[in-house]
């Protein structure tokens, strides 16, 4: 793979909208980030994805339903990490949960509950997602009980 060297500056790297095309690079991608992909063909016009060399190091993706929204699919790839690309990708998929009239983001981690602090996420409970988030296939099947619940409202 053709993944940017450590010292690549993240200005190198293209963050856009997914498409079809990139579902496999994109699912290979979550599978080696330990995450899976498996409900995100469903999601992909409300994906993006991190594009260095036309190799697709960076994934991130909302599950909308309507004023809630569920991010998940957070991944960077090995090379391409410690240069800011995880934090580029949280804000503009953000920023597209807010032009997207998305009040309430909700997400689940095992391991990232340190990182996502910093974009305003705080810790819930699971009672307290809307049952139609609690529908999704994280919640269902996808991320276990211990898995932290978060939640950022947006103003």
């Amino acid at each position: 793979m053709n993944s940017p060297a450590p010292s690549s500056l993240l200005s190198d790297i293209l963050v856009r909208p997914a498409e079809n095309k990139d579902l496999v690079s994109a699912s290979l991608l979550l599978e080696r980030s330990g995450l899976s992909p498996d409900g995100l063909k469903e999601h992909v016009e409300t994906m993006l994805v991190a594009v260095y060399e036309d190799v697709i190091v960076g994934t991130a993706a909302l599950e909308m339903y309507g004023k809630a929204a569920l991010l998940r699919s957070v991944s960077v790839d090995v090379a391409a990490r410690k240069i800011g690309l995880g934090i580029q990708l949280t804000i503009e998929i953000l920023k597209l949960a807010k032009i997207s009239g998305v009040r309430r983001v909700f997400l689940l981690t095992e391991t990232a509950s340190d990182f996502f602090p910093r974009f305003g996420f705080h810790l819930v409970s699971r009672g307290d997602v809307p049952a139609h988030v609690k529908s999704s296939i994280e919640f269902t099947s996808l991320c276990p009980d211990s898995a932290h619940t978060m939640e950022l409202i947006l103003e």
